[in-house]
């Protein structure tokens, strides 16, 4: 199990495509390694998000 979750890791940070998974940019952004939280509203909230990120 550890090793396909490095596997997952390593192609959702390098190559999702490579496997037919699209992200968006928060998807990009959480296997690039930012952290994400969950209000007590359920709102996820994150401490930044780079210019790079937001269309």
């Amino acid at each position: 199990m550890r090793k396909i979750s490095k596997f997952l890791s390593l192609v959702l940070q390098h190559r999702p495509d490579a496997i037919g998974i699209t992200l968006d940019s928060a998807g990009r952004m959480h296997a690039e390694g930012f952290k994400f939280y969950r209000s007590a509203s359920w709102v996820w909230l994150t401490e930044r998000v780079p210019r790079g990120y937001v269309t």
